[in-house]
């Protein structure tokens, strides 16, 4: 995935990538985590899996080390108010 958003990132005249992702559940309190791993047993019943987990912190250093120039990040209790994962907008400059 990192490889990919560095592509992007490099893109000759700018980009923008917009996508969601969770928690890692070892972050979440129990009855959060408990909510969380019955969801995720669902959905990997139907064949969509969940695959991977960011800490915000971390996932916004880590798309600005591959070159966008602006991160945005929602959380759950950002508006507007959605319940689960965070929302990230990341862009890169013209090159």
């Amino acid at each position: 995935m990192f490889g990919t958003l560095g592509l992007v990132a490099g893109l000759p005249g700018g980009a923008e990538v917009v996508f969601d992702y969770g928690d890692p559940p070892s972050a979440m309190a129990p009855l959060k985590r408990a909510a969380h791993e019955a969801r995720a047993d669902r959905v990997a019943g139907i064949g969509e899996p969940w695959l991977s987990y960011f800490a915000a912190e971390e996932l916004a250093a880590d798309l600005t080390d591959l070159g966008f120039s602006t991160v945005e990040n929602l959380g759950p209790a950002d508006p507007p108010r959605r319940p689960g994962g965070h929302v990230i907008r990341a862009g890169s400059e013209f090159r």
